[in-house]
């Protein structure tokens, strides 16, 4: 090991897929003590449940998990230091370089950070310049944020933003009237991953769909339900662009649709029994 931490230029962060067998995760970034380095599972900052290994190594170390994290977890590693002087020179004490170079390499540490974090935030592009502060809390109070004719920060009131269709004809409407067009079954909870039982959320979409007379629109996924599903005639239409699986019970109907007809093109459908 080095006499004393050698930063790098190595980003602080990185971030892995878990595979459901794995424990652990090298950090390639040197950090000062164990407490130094920020462990997040999907997003959610962990609190235990693993070690820190090789602290104060110029060559970073691992996070070793007690039991493997869920296959498909997102698992992101990050130095997180907190930001203190930690030496104080004394005016007629020996200045040792040891001390010193313990010291600029926190700092460098600490810039890494905040670089980082920089490199993440919303910022203008280096060959731009203005102003780019929020409006006061009173100026956007319930109001939109976006950018005018001259891509400067504004606010707009949530009736005011139109979309606009490059077609003879087309009707000017708010982002809001556009996406209330249809309904969607995730709108109401379906998760579309296979294993949840969307049942009762595709239901309540179906039902919603003929109660406004909307379109349903069941997107991309597998959409697994244990009971059997109707949509109302009622309802404007039905487009699938993923699949229902049925695990229900058997010789009923798994989806009837408005008086009991069957599926029509384009409507891509799989029911599985």
């Amino acid at each position: 090991m080095d006499d004393h931490i050698r930063i790098g230029d190595v980003a602080p962060r990185v971030q892995y897929r878990a595979d459901g067998v794995l424990t652990g995760f090298t950090y390639p970034f040197p950090i000062f003590t164990p407490t130094d380095i920020e462990v997040r599972l999907d997003g959610v900052p962990q609190a235990g449940g693993f070690v820190v290994t090789n602290a104060g190594a110029s060559e970073g170390g691992s996070v070793v998990f007690y039991a493997p994290p869920r296959a498909g977890t997102q698992v992101t590693l990050r130095r997180d230091m907190v930001v203190a002087r930690t030496t104080d020179f004394q005016s007629n004490g020996i200045l040792r370089a040891r001390t010193l170079n313990d010291e600029l390499d926190y700092q460098v540490a600490v810039l890494q950070e905040v670089k980082d974090g920089l490199g993440n935030a919303l910022h203008l592009d280096p060959s731009e310049s203005g102003q780019t502060a929020l409006p006061l809390r009173g100026a956007r109070a319930n109001r939109l944020l976006g950018f005018d004719s001259l891509g400067n920060i504004a606010t707009f009131g949530r009736d005011e933003g139109l979309l606009t269709i490059g077609f003879p004809g087309g009707v000017p409407r708010t982002v809001e009237d556009k996406l209330s067009e249809r309904l969607t079954a995730r709108d109401f909870g379906a998760t579309g991953d296979g294993e949840t039982d969307d049942g009762p959320a595709l239901q309540a979409a179906m039902t919603a769909a003929a109660a406004s007379g909307k379109l349903l629109e069941i997107g991309e996924g597998t959409f697994r339900t244990s009971m059997a599903l109707a949509l109302p005639g009622a309802a404007a239409g039905l487009v699938m662009r993923g699949s229902i699986l049925y695990a229900g019970p058997a010789g009923v109907p798994a989806l009837t649709l408005g008086d009991g007809g069957g599926l029509a093109p384009p409507l891509r459908t799989v029911l599985h029994g």
